[in-house]
Protein backbone atom coordinates (compact mmCIF):
# COMPACT_ATOMS: atom_id res chain seq x y z
CA UNK A 1 0.00 0.00 0.00
CA UNK A 2 2.96 2.75 0.83
CA UNK A 3 4.28 2.03 -2.72
CA UNK A 4 1.44 2.77 -4.19
CA UNK A 5 1.15 5.82 -2.62
CA UNK A 6 4.37 6.88 -3.20
CA UNK A 7 3.67 6.03 -6.57
CA UNK A 8 0.86 8.05 -6.93
CA UNK A 9 2.31 10.99 -4.91
CA UNK A 10 5.66 11.17 -7.29
CA UNK A 11 3.58 11.21 -10.42
CA UNK A 12 1.15 13.95 -9.15
CA UNK A 13 4.46 15.80 -8.16
CA UNK A 14 6.14 15.38 -11.52
CA UNK A 15 2.72 16.35 -13.36
CA UNK A 16 2.68 20.47 -11.63
CA UNK A 17 5.37 21.34 -13.59
CA UNK A 18 2.92 20.80 -16.82
CA UNK A 19 0.14 22.53 -15.77
CA UNK A 20 2.64 25.57 -15.43
CA UNK A 21 3.90 26.42 -18.76
CA UNK A 22 5.20 29.63 -19.32
CA UNK A 23 5.75 28.63 -23.34
CA UNK A 24 4.04 29.97 -26.20
CA UNK A 25 1.07 27.84 -27.05
CA UNK A 26 0.52 29.44 -30.62
CA UNK A 27 2.94 32.12 -32.69
CA UNK A 28 2.30 33.72 -35.84
CA UNK A 29 3.69 35.88 -37.72
CA UNK A 30 2.13 39.50 -39.06
CA UNK A 31 3.03 41.84 -41.84
CA UNK A 32 2.68 45.83 -40.96
CA UNK A 33 3.46 48.34 -43.50
CA UNK A 34 6.60 49.37 -41.61
CA UNK A 35 6.98 46.10 -39.10
CA UNK A 36 7.08 41.81 -39.03
CA UNK A 37 5.46 41.20 -35.91
CA UNK A 38 5.23 38.13 -34.02
CA UNK A 39 2.61 37.73 -31.41
CA UNK A 40 2.42 34.98 -29.23
CA UNK A 41 -0.85 33.63 -27.51
CA UNK A 42 -0.02 31.77 -24.28
CA UNK A 43 -3.02 29.97 -23.74
CA UNK A 44 -3.96 27.24 -25.33
CA UNK A 45 -8.13 27.98 -25.29
CA UNK A 46 -8.69 31.43 -24.84
CA UNK A 47 -11.96 31.38 -22.23
CA UNK A 48 -14.85 34.18 -21.19
CA UNK A 49 -13.66 36.28 -19.07
CA UNK A 50 -10.06 35.37 -18.27
CA UNK A 51 -7.36 36.83 -19.74
CA UNK A 52 -5.35 36.34 -22.76
CA UNK A 53 -2.08 36.90 -22.04
CA UNK A 54 0.31 37.59 -25.43
CA UNK A 55 3.59 39.12 -26.44
CA UNK A 56 4.26 41.19 -29.42
CA UNK A 57 7.79 41.58 -30.76
CA UNK A 58 9.18 43.00 -33.95
CA UNK A 59 11.23 40.71 -36.23
CA UNK A 60 15.15 41.12 -36.59
CA UNK A 61 14.27 42.61 -40.14
CA UNK A 62 12.05 45.50 -38.80
CA UNK A 63 12.92 48.27 -36.95
CA UNK A 64 12.88 48.03 -33.12
CA UNK A 65 9.36 48.46 -31.06
CA UNK A 66 8.83 50.88 -28.58
CA UNK A 67 6.41 48.87 -25.83
CA UNK A 68 4.99 52.82 -25.17
CA UNK A 69 3.82 52.71 -28.18
CA UNK A 70 1.99 49.66 -28.47
CA UNK A 71 -1.37 49.08 -27.95
CA UNK A 72 -4.18 46.49 -28.04
CA UNK A 73 -7.85 45.68 -28.15
CA UNK A 74 -10.16 42.26 -29.03
CA UNK A 75 -12.37 43.50 -31.78
CA UNK A 76 -15.46 40.93 -32.07
CA UNK A 77 -16.42 39.21 -35.30
CA UNK A 78 -19.43 40.01 -37.07
CA UNK A 79 -21.68 36.98 -35.54
CA UNK A 80 -20.60 37.24 -32.29
CA UNK A 81 -22.57 39.80 -30.49
CA UNK A 82 -20.46 41.90 -28.66
CA UNK A 83 -18.40 45.33 -28.91
CA UNK A 84 -14.69 45.63 -28.81
CA UNK A 85 -12.50 45.78 -26.19
CA UNK A 86 -11.03 49.08 -24.33
CA UNK A 87 -7.40 49.51 -25.66
CA UNK A 88 -4.74 48.30 -23.44
CA UNK A 89 -1.22 49.46 -23.57
CA UNK A 90 1.29 46.61 -23.22
CA UNK A 91 4.61 46.64 -21.12
CA UNK A 92 8.21 46.00 -21.53
CA UNK A 93 8.09 41.58 -20.81
CA UNK A 94 10.45 40.96 -17.76
CA UNK A 95 11.53 37.73 -19.12
CA UNK A 96 12.40 39.32 -21.97
CA UNK A 97 13.25 42.95 -22.72
CA UNK A 98 12.94 42.57 -26.38
CA UNK A 99 9.53 41.81 -26.14
CA UNK A 100 5.93 43.44 -25.21
CA UNK A 101 3.65 41.67 -22.97
CA UNK A 102 -0.12 42.10 -21.80
CA UNK A 103 -3.43 41.26 -21.56
CA UNK A 104 -6.92 41.63 -23.16
CA UNK A 105 -10.20 40.31 -21.44
CA UNK A 106 -12.77 38.82 -23.79
CA UNK A 107 -16.39 39.06 -22.15
CA UNK A 108 -18.31 36.77 -24.38
CA UNK A 109 -17.88 33.47 -26.33
CA UNK A 110 -17.26 33.78 -30.38
CA UNK A 111 -14.88 34.85 -32.81
CA UNK A 112 -12.48 37.37 -31.91
CA UNK A 113 -9.46 39.73 -33.69
CA UNK A 114 -6.49 40.30 -31.21
CA UNK A 115 -5.65 43.95 -32.97
CA UNK A 116 -2.27 45.19 -31.96
CA UNK A 117 -1.56 48.55 -33.01
CA UNK A 118 1.80 50.45 -32.97
CA UNK A 119 2.35 54.24 -33.29
CA UNK A 120 4.71 55.37 -36.06
CA UNK A 121 6.21 59.06 -36.64
CA UNK A 122 3.55 58.03 -39.67
CA UNK A 123 0.57 57.21 -37.93
CA UNK A 124 0.29 53.79 -37.10
CA UNK A 125 -0.18 50.70 -37.89
CA UNK A 126 -2.22 47.43 -36.69
CA UNK A 127 -2.15 43.90 -37.60
CA UNK A 128 -4.93 41.23 -36.66
CA UNK A 129 -4.95 38.14 -35.06
CA UNK A 130 -8.25 35.85 -35.15
CA UNK A 131 -9.28 33.99 -32.01
CA UNK A 132 -11.75 31.39 -30.68
CA UNK A 133 -13.08 32.42 -26.97
CA UNK A 134 -14.90 29.70 -25.40
CA UNK A 135 -17.13 29.27 -22.55
CA UNK A 136 -15.60 27.87 -18.81
CA UNK A 137 -16.23 24.09 -18.07
CA UNK A 138 -19.06 23.13 -16.54
CA UNK A 139 -16.77 22.00 -13.32
CA UNK A 140 -13.51 22.74 -12.59
CA UNK A 141 -10.39 20.29 -14.05
CA UNK A 142 -9.18 19.32 -10.36
CA UNK A 143 -12.58 18.04 -9.68
CA UNK A 144 -13.03 16.07 -12.59
CA UNK A 145 -9.65 14.98 -12.40
CA UNK A 146 -10.62 13.87 -9.01
CA UNK A 147 -14.03 11.85 -10.13
CA UNK A 148 -11.93 10.52 -13.04
CA UNK A 149 -9.53 8.99 -11.04
CA UNK A 150 -11.71 7.88 -7.92
CA UNK A 151 -11.92 4.37 -8.78
CA UNK A 152 -8.35 3.46 -8.70
CA UNK A 153 -8.33 4.72 -4.70
CA UNK A 154 -11.30 1.97 -4.75
CA UNK A 155 -9.44 -0.78 -6.32
CA UNK A 156 -6.26 -0.10 -3.91
CA UNK A 157 -8.44 -0.43 -1.17
CA UNK A 158 -10.22 -3.41 -2.21
CA UNK A 159 -6.67 -4.71 -2.97
CA UNK A 160 -5.58 -4.01 0.28
CA UNK A 161 -8.41 -5.36 1.47
CA UNK A 162 -8.47 -8.35 -0.23
CA UNK A 163 -4.47 -8.83 0.83
CA UNK A 164 -5.45 -9.10 4.48
CA UNK A 165 -8.36 -11.19 4.30
CA UNK A 166 -5.85 -14.07 2.14
CA UNK A 167 -3.53 -13.48 4.97
CA UNK A 168 -6.02 -14.72 7.36
CA UNK A 169 -7.52 -17.27 4.92
CA UNK A 170 -3.62 -19.05 5.06
CA UNK A 171 -3.18 -18.28 8.56
CA UNK A 172 -6.98 -20.22 9.30
CA UNK A 173 -5.51 -22.99 7.12
CA UNK A 174 -1.71 -23.47 8.89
Amino acid sequence: MRQILVAVGTLAFLALPAGAHEHPSRVETRQGPHYRLEIAIYDEQPYVKRPVRFTVRALPSSPSLDCGAVTALGRPFVETRAIPTRRVRVHVDSDAPYRCAGEVWLPVQGLWDLEVNVATGTGGESVRLALTVAAPHAIPKWIAWGIGLSPLGVMAVFAWWQRGYLHRLRAAAA
